[in-house]
């Protein structure tokens, strides 16, 4: 059993790009037709540089001769394969990067490395596009900083406190606990002008808001237990955090604020997700902003000289509106010069691309029973917008992302890719090109760069993953099944056991995560850039489970009437439903399946989905293991309850609550809560266990100190616990002493765990 912990291990998501090389591609753009990215390879992280004009792809430097300099330079080792550079910028004879804390030029004719005097930007500050200005939060107000002289500070602003902070998010999303831990502040956010002579950012007013506590009993330095108290709103509370856009003109040294209605923010802030951005000719900003609920959402422009604030277009809806197939994204909005734009909607319940005419009117671009995903690029020259889509070809997994073209005038849709790949698309500054890396679940990325016609420019990358074949890992299978009405069909993916023998018989364990807001089934290889909050599944797979993902009625990327069956569904329990549906339908063509022994686990939105999946149906889900379960919307923050299962009145929050069927506790639950979540409140697995105590129901509990939402504080010990919970329980075997790695508290690691 110990060989199949080491062998889950290695499978554990942060361990994974040791094993897949080349993976994709990130572009750092130098201008419209220039970018440099990184990729890790058998000797380590090259940098590589590419000229779109003269289709070329070629390494940004010698490896060896640089590292070399630059140990000369600075008096410590560096390796060529972990040269640590960022913001690369190249002349026809030399190099300029920052490295080790200051900023270097390199002459690659003399191998010599010289020290500038410029300072380079800190990870706390955002810089401006032209590299000389960076902004920072300072006491919850911004300064800025000139990159160029040394000359003070300039403090932007005076007036923040902790309740009223400049360019900061709301509290819950702050992820406060989990970057005071490992030392780190995020940089503030601020979305700089195209020309870099402004910048748009925002001043959140949290004050009235109702406070939540947490206490942090062990600190790492051994003192006494601390209280850590901030803004907390709650589902169906009066007030809520507010946002206010502002914008700061560098040369004038004035701020312009929003002269509209502050938005309102119980989550992510007004500049959140690419929500708030700048007019291509730098004078006008755009957002969109929604009530209570989302039921009205509005796109507005800001006059960036004035404050002055319009609305172009408002999207209703009796339930909720989105702009963007999942939340967490930037909206589906393209600007046109000629004052047209693309918008996204769900009015006829599948998410399409419409044009707003000059004079205001709306008119469709796409129709159908499939789904537009991102509106990419409107090819202006050609009168044509170049957007992704899913479900539109018949025959191929309707959750894998196409390449289209559709004419503004004439309609006509052009499908610009042929394979059944899902394709993740980057757009060039000017427009005029793609980066597409293209996978699915047994074709490691194929990186490219395209034009907007879906011709291949340049070749880029082609990702290995001998290193993780040789691992055990082994592609899941994607399947279709019918939901538990018979008639709607579901996807999802079944991960084979490591060792399989079709002779045999495996527990069946469920990795959930029931939406709304994402799916959970991934469809690409490991490491090409999709991020599902069930990545585990293959590390179960290799401790001798049949790990199932479902993505069933009530999630994302299908019609919004699929999305929002859960709002519909009084009790929350038809995920459940179909969840068993596909395992039973799993289970008749695959007898290996031991449907006597079947568990469920998950994090967070997954947390409380497995703990429903044992209350509900006790005599299918025999052991549950729920991390961060968010159990009662009521003690949640907002933007999550309100938005997707009604407003208070509206829906019953009691009856959605884990609480309510406590009694029906039958199996093994392993309940497991970080001490100081700030997003989920540790209360709310609290609240549920003294409903279990109340009803006479045996469970266990894993109160975990330091640890915040993402649980990788102590991450190896409440990874091996669940493992040793489902081998003890489901597997029948008594599991291993055994101790897993700790897991990375970097900040480019946990960038990666986060999805950044």
């Amino acid at each position: 059993m110990r060989a199949r912990y080491e062998e889950a291990e290695a499978l554990l998501p942060h361990s994974l790009a040791k094993l897949v090389h080349r993976a994709r591609v990130r572009p750092v753009w130098l201008d419209d037709d220039t970018f440099w990215y990184t990729v890790r390879t058998g000797e380590g992280v090259r940098f590589h540089r590419v000229d779109i004009r003269s289709r070329l792809r070629s390494p940004a430097f010698d490896h060896t001769l640089l590292a070399a300099a630059l140990s000369t330079a600075t008096g410590t080792c560096v390796r060529p394969g972990a040269l640590p550079l960022s913001r690369l910028s190249f002349t026809r004879d030399e190099v300029e990067f920052s490295a080790s804390g200051a900023n270097w030029r390199w002459h690659p004719a003399t191998r010599e490395c010289r020290r500038l005097p410029n300072r380079p930007p800190a990870p706390d500050e955002t810089v401006a596009p032209d590299g000389r200005w960076a902004l920072r939060v300072q006491d919850h107000n911004l300064v800025l900083r000139d990159l160029h002289a040394v000359e003070e500070d300039r403090v932007l602003t005076k007036d923040g406190t902790p309740t009223l902070g400049y360019g900061v998010p709301p509290d819950p999303m702050a992820l406060t606990s989990l970057l005071g831990h490992i030392g780190v502040t995020l940089p503030p956010a601020a979305v700089w002008s195209p020309d870099g002579t402004a910048f748009a950012t925002h001043r959140v007013d949290q004050r009235g808001v109702a406070r939540a506590a947490l206490v942090q009993s062990a600190p790492p330095d051994g003192s006494r237990p601390r209280l850590r108290t901030f803004a907390y709103a709650m589902t169906g509370e009066e007030a809520q955090p507010t946002s206010t856009v502002l914008v700061y003109h560098l040369e004038a040294g004035e701020w312009v604020e929003s002269r509209g209605t502050p938005l309102v923010t119980p989550f992510e802030s007004a500049t959140a997700f690419g929500r708030t951005w700048w007019s291509r000719d730098g004078r006008s900003l755009y957002w969109h902003e929604g009530d209570r609920g989302d039921r009205n959402v509005r796109l507005m422009r800001m006059d960036a000289a004035t404050g002055e604030v319009e609305t172009l277009l408002t999207e209703r809806s009796d339930t909720q509106v989105q702009t963007h197939p999942i939340r967490y994204h930037a909206p589906n909005v393209l600007e046109l010069t000629s004052g047209e734009l693309v918008w996204w909607s769900q009015r006829d319940d599948w998410g399409h691309a419409w044009l707003r005419d000059t004079d205001g009117t709306l008119r469709r671009l796409t129709e159908g029973p499939w789904l537009v995903r991102e509106t990419l690029v409107v090819d202006e020259e050609a009168r044509a917008l170049v957007f992704t889509a899913s479900g539109r070809e018949p025959g191929l997994d309707p959750y894998v992302r196409q390449l289209y073209r559709v004419g503004l005038d004439d309609g006509r849709i052009t499908r610009l890719t042929d394979d059944a790949l899902d394709h993740d698309v980057v757009v060039s500054p000017a427009g005029t090109h793609l980066v597409d890396v293209a996978s699915d679940l047994a074709t490691p990325a194929v990186s490219r760069v395209l034009d907007l016609y879906g011709e291949v420019v340049v070749e880029l990358e082609a990702a290995e993953a001998d290193g993780l074949y040789a691992a055990g890992w082994r592609p899941p299978e994607r399947f279709r099944v019918k939901a538990a009405d018979g008639t709607t069909d579901i996807h999802g993916v079944l991960y084979r056991p490591h060792g399989f023998d079709p002779d045999q018989r495996y527990p069946v364990l469920d990795h959930m995560y029931p939406g709304p807001q994402v799916k959970a089934a991934p469809v690409r290889f490991p490491q090409s850039g999709e991020i599902v909050p069930t990545a585990e599944a293959a590390a179960m797979a290799a401790l001798g489970f049949a790990v199932v993902v479902v993505d069933g009625r009530g999630t994302p990327y299908r019609s919004k009437a699929f999305q929002e069956h859960q709002r519909l569904d009084p009790g929350r329990t038809a995920f459940i439903d179909d969840h068993v549906a596909a395992i039973e339908q799993l289970a008749a063509t695959r007898p290996w399946l031991d449907l006597s022994r079947v568990g469920a686990f998950g994090t967070s939105g997954g947390g409380y989905a497995s703990t429903r999946a044992m209350l509900h149906r006790p005599d299918f889900f025999r052991v549950g293991v729920s991390a961060a379960g968010d159990h009662d919307d009521l003690v949640y923050q907002p933007a999550w309850g309100e938005k997707f299962f009604g407003l208070p009145g509206e829906t019953d929050y009691a009856a959605k609550s884990n609480s309510a069927l406590a009694h029906r506790l039958e199996g093994r639950l392993l309940l497991i809560h970080g001490e100081l979540d700030d997003n989920v409140l540790p209360y709310q697995t609290l609240r549920l266990t003294e409903a279990f105590i109340r009803a006479n129901r045996d469970f266990d509990l894993l109160l975990v100190p330091n640890a915040d939402h993402t649980l990788v504080v102590h991450g190896a010990y409440t990874t091996r616990r669940r493992w040793d919970y489902f081998v003890r329980n489901l597997l029948g075997t008594e599991p291993p002493a055994y101790e897993i790695g700790p897991f990375p508290l970097d900040l480019g690691a946990l960038a990666e765990l986060l999805g950044a």
